[in-house]
C-alpha cells in the first residue's frame, strides 16, 4: 500500500535570515510564505517550504561546490538545489548575479547535456544552487552571451 506522505516542509539553518531572504526572494523571485525579522524565513516553492532558521550558534558555511548529477564542476557532497528559472526571466537573471557579488562557479552558463542552459551559484549559506533553463526551441548557439 502506498504511504499518502507528503515532504512539506525543508529546515535551513542559516547565520542570517536577512540576507537569505535578499537572495531567495528578491534575486530569484520565490514566494516569501512568512518572514520574522532576524528569526526566520518561509519559502514556497512547488509545494514545499523552506524554512531558513537562524541558528543560535555560528553555522559553519562549505567551501566546495556540491556534486550535482547533470553538471561536472562540484566535488562535495553536501546537499544542493536545482532551481527552474522560467526562459522569459533567465537571462535577466544571469545578468543580476553577475553584477552582485554572489559566488558562481562559472562567468557564464554553460549548455548541459545539450537540453538546457546551466548557471551554477551559492547562496549566502554556501549551498551550490544550479539555476536552469529548458528553452522552447534548441538554440543555435551554445555558448553564452548569446547575443
Amino acid at each position: 500500500m502506498k504511504s499518502a506522505a507528503v515532504l512539506v516542509h525543508m529546515f535551513i539553518v542559516c547565520n542570517n535570515v536577512e540576507e537569505m531572504r535578499s537572495f531567495y526572494i528578491d534575486l530569484l523571485g520565490m514566494e516569501e510564505s512568512h518572514y520574522e525579522a532576524g528569526q526566520f524565513l518561509d519559502v514556497k516553492s512547488a509545494g514545499i517550504e523552506l524554512l531558513f532558521i537562524k541558528h543560535e550558534t555560528e553555522v559553519q558555511v562549505p567551501s566546495g561546490w556540491a556534486w550535482q548529477p547533470g553538471w561536472r564542476g562540484g566535488t562535495s557532497t553536501q546537499s544542493s538545489f536545482s532551481v527552474r528559472v522560467p526562459e522569459e526571466e533567465f537571462s535577466a537573471l544571469v545578468d543580476r548575479i553577475r553584477q552582485s557579488n554572489i559566488p558562481r562557479f562559472n562567468e557564464y552558463p554553460e549548455w548541459r547535456n545539450d537540453g538546457y542552459w546551466g548557471y551554477t551559484i551559492k547562496d549566502p549559506m554556501g549551498v551550490t544552487l544550479e539555476l536552469f533553463v529548458e528553452p522552447s526551441v534548441r538554440p543555435q548557439k551554445t555558448v553564452w552571451p548569446l547575443d
